[in-house]
C-alpha cells in the first residue's frame, strides 16, 4: 500500500513540498527582516485574519496608517459627522459610522446601502457607500475605500494559491487538495507501521537504538528522516487535510448569506461608541487606536476598534454584553466553514505555524523540506526497483 500509494501521489506531493517550503521561507524572510504590514508578503500573510467582508473593519487604507489624536472629541465628531451625512444625503440610512485616522488627520465616515451602485465582486453583501466628513467643521472630504484589507498581487500569494491548488478553480482544485492531504496521511501512517514493525524486529536481537543505517543509503536515508520529521509531517498533513475538506464541503453546500445591513439610528450609534471606546479603554489604557466603528451586526450592537502600532488588531465587542465577541458567534449566519470561522482561522494559522512564532515556523520549514525528500527518494527508490524488477522479467508497475 504505501509503494503503490507513493507511486501515485509522489509527484503531487513533491508539488505541496515545494511550494509550502517557499512559503514559510518567505514568510521568515519577511519576519526575520522585520518587514512592516505595508509588506506585500506580511499582507498576505495576515489575508482573512479579521474576517470576511461584512465583519472585518481593517480597510486596505489602515496598513502603515497612524492613529487617531489621544484628545480626539470622539462622540463630538461622530455627531457633527452624521449631522453632515443628514444634510448631504437627505435620503441615506446609515448602517455605520467611524472615526478613522486618515493621513495626518481623522475623518468621519459613514457607510449607507446604495442601491444605485454597481455590485462589488469583492464584497459578498450589498454594496455600501461611503460619504466622508471632517470631524471638526462637517465638511465633505474624500471617502476611503470601503473594500476589507486583501493582499496586493505578490509571489507570496501566487505561492498560496498554487500551493492550494486554487489555480484550478473550485472543482477540481478543491478536492485535489483534499485527497493529496488524506493521501499524506495515509503514507505517514503506513510508513510508521513499517518503521516499528523493524524497530521490534531489531530490539528482539539487541539493536534497539531508533535510527540506524542498514542496506541501501538511500534507503536508510529515507527511513531516518521519516522517522524523525513524522511528528511534524503528521501536524501539518492533518492541519493541510482540514483545510482541503473545509474548501471541499463549500462546494456541497449553499452559499452563505451575508448579513444584511441594519440601519443605525444617530443616538444608537452614539451609545455604542461611548460604550466601545469605554471597554477598550478599560483593558487597553494606552493602546493608540486607529478606527473605531459603531454598527449592528446580525441585530447586535457593536462596536470594533481598529488599533494603530507595528501590529493591527481588531477588536469587537458586543455592547450589551460588555463582552468581546470573535470571528464565530451562535447568533451570527453560517459562515460556511464546518466548525465555523474561528476555527478556519486557528487551524489555518496552526498550519503554517504563525500560532506558536519563529520556533514553529522554523519546523513547519524543516517538514516541508523533509516532504520534499521523502517525495524524491521515494520515486528513486521506486524507479530502482522497478528496473531490477523488469530485468528479472517482471513488470507489473505494483507489486507486493
Amino acid at each position: 500500500m504505501h509503494r503503490a500509494l507513493s507511486l501515485m501521489a509522489a509527484v503531487v506531493l513533491l508539488y505541496i513540498g515545494v511550494t509550502g517550503t517557499a512559503i514559510q521561507t518567505l514568510d521568515l524572510v519577511a519576519l526575520l527582516g522585520g518587514a512592516d504590514e505595508t509588506n506585500p508578503t506580511m499582507q498576505s500573510i495576515n489575508e482573512g485574519k479579521f474576517g470576511n467582508d461584512g465583519f472585518s473593519a481593517v480597510l486596505e487604507s489602515d496598513w502603515g496608517a497612524g492613529a487617531l489624536p489621544a484628545d480626539v472629541d470622539v462622540l463630538g465628531a461622530l455627531r457633527r459627522g452624521l449631522a453632515a451625512f443628514h444634510d448631504t444625503v437627505p435620503a441615506g440610512h446609515p448602517v455605520y459610522v467611524e472615526l478613522r485616522a486618515s493621513g495626518l488627520r481623522p475623518l468621519v465616515q459613514v457607510g449607507y446601502v446604495d442601491p444605485s451602485a454597481r455590485p462589488d465582486p469583492h464584497l459578498m453583501g450589498p454594496k455600501i457607500a461611503v460619504a466622508a466628513f471632517d470631524p471638526t467643521s462637517g465638511a465633505t472630504a474624500e471617502a476611503l475605500s470601503p473594500r476589507s484589507a486583501t493582499p496586493p498581487p505578490s509571489m507570496r500569494q501566487s505561492l498560496k494559491e498554487w500551493h492550494r491548488f486554487w489555480t484550478l478553480r473550485d472543482v477540481p482544485g478543491v478536492y485535489v487538495e483534499f485527497v493529496s492531504g488524506l493521501a499524506m496521511c495515509v503514507l505517514i501512517y503506513t510508513g510508521l507501521v513499517m518503521y516499528f514493525r523493524l524497530l521490534r524486529q531489531r530490539r528482539k536481537t539487541g539493536r534497539g537504538n531508533l535510527f540506524w543505517m542498514a542496506g541501501e543509503k538511500l534507503r536508510s536515508l529515507h527511513r531516518v528522516v521519516s522517522a524523525m520529521a513524522a511528528m511534524l509531517l503528521v501536524l501539518v498533513a492533518a492541519s493541510g487535510t482540514w483545510l482541503g475538506f473545509e474548501s471541499s464541503w463549500h462546494t456541497f453546500i449553499d452559499r452563505p448569506v451575508p448579513v444584511a445591513p441594519t440601519r443605525l439610528e444617530d443616538a444608537q450609534a452614539a451609545r455604542i461608541a461611548s460604550v466601545g471606546i469605554a471597554i477598550f479603554r478599560n483593558s487597553e489604557p494606552a493602546t493608540p487606536i486607529r478606527a473605531l466603528r459603531a454598527r449592528i451586526y446580525a441585530d447586535h450592537e457593536q462596536a470594533v476598534v481598529v488599533t494603530a502600532g507595528p501590529v493591527t488588531r481588531q477588536r469587537v465587542f458586543d455592547v450589551a454584553t460588555g463582552q468581546e465577541v470573535g470571528l464565530s458567534e451562535s447568533y451570527y449566519p453560517a459562515s460556511g466553514f464546518p466548525l465555523g470561522m474561528d476555527v478556519h482561522e486557528w487551524v489555518k494559522h496552526f498550519h503554517s505555524g504563525y500560532l506558536f512564532g519563529l520556533p514553529a515556523r522554523v519546523l513547519d520549514l524543516l517538514a516541508g523540506l523533509a516532504l520534499v525528500f521523502l517525495s524524491v527518494s521515494g520515486l528513486i527508490m521506486y524507479f530502482e526497483m522497478y528496473r531490477r524488477r523488469v530485468r528479472a522479467g517482471r513488470k507489473g508497475a505494483f507489486w507486493k
